[in-house]
């Protein structure tokens, strides 16, 4: 890579020339010739330059898996345009580096609604303690590695105008996904953490409470930045609980689904409800 020249490297996007030089070999030292064949990549990236130090960190954490998607071309483009793409995106590769496996993959389209609610059920159904915290992080964490699988679909379009309205609409779905999910999580916690049964399965369970999508999210518009709009609906569905009483425990159940979303804990909040 020595041999590039500053000229050169401007062309394929990079800003900090004299670093890149060292930082592309110090690439080719770690991984070998796939280290080379990413320049053509990184110069095709929205930020070639943080692309290049994501890499860099990438092939200290887990370079095995790191090789072994840059060996493949399409499977590289799709990682190092998400990296020069999104500083978020890498951020959560740093802290969650098993998420690269999403790249590993060789379908590169997003997931259907169903596939995600089956996703985000699993993922807090195998998290590590049974606890609200614990659930919320899997549901997070789920929901940031089929968000991460999306913007690897967006960023390598042929036609990013064409998959734009896709793209929307599957951003709107993991949103419906996760509190669909975090609302699941909330009628657990408000029996399960009730030690003097204040709250009972049975009267739970006869609440319902429906959230209905509103703004971007219910025309299925959302996009990345969006905080996601609702509108509660509760009722007694049974003869078990009195619509008073019904409406108190669809207020308990609303507002830890909200805590699911983005209230803090060890996973990063999703967005604002």
């Amino acid at each position: 890579m020595a041999s590039l020249g500053l000229s050169e490297l401007a062309r394929y996007g990079f800003v900090d020339l004299e670093a890149t030089v060292s930082k592309l070999d110090s690439l080719v030292g770690k991984i070998g010739d796939a280290g080379r064949a990413a320049l053509a990549d990184l110069g095709l990236s929205a930020n070639p330059d943080q692309a290049l130090n994501a890499l860099l960190e990438l092939a200290d954490i887990d370079k095995v898996r790191l090789k072994k998607i840059l060996n493949k071309p399409e499977l590289s483009s799709r990682l190092i345009r998400t990296l020069g793409a999104s500083s978020a995106m890498v951020d959560l590769l740093r802290r969650k580096p098993a998420i690269l496996a999403v790249f590993e993959d060789k379908q590169n389209k997003p997931a259907s609604t169903q596939e995600i609610l089956s996703r985000f059920r699993a993922a807090v159904d195998s998290a590590v303690e049974d606890t609200f915290d614990s659930r919320v992080s899997a549901l997070r964490r789920a929901y940031r590695t089929e968000l991460i699988r999306l913007v690897a679909f967006d960023v390598t379009a042929a036609d990013p105008i064409e998959v734009f309205p896709e793209v929307s609409r599957n951003l709107s779905d993991l949103a419906t996904s996760a509190i669909e999910i975090g609302l699941e999580i909330a009628r657990w916690e408000l029996v399960a953490s009730d030690a003097h049964g204040n709250y009972s399965k049975q009267e739970v369970e006869a609440t319902g409470l429906a959230v209905m999508a509103m703004g971007k999210c219910g025309a299925r518009e959302l996009n990345y930045l969006s905080d996601v709009d609702v509108i509660y609906v509760a009722e007694a569905l049974t003869s078990d609980v009195t619509a008073e009483r019904a409406l108190e425990i669809a207020t308990k159940l609303a507002t830890r689904m909200m805590r699911a979303m983005d209230g803090s804990g060890a996973e990063p909040a999703l967005w604002q409800v």
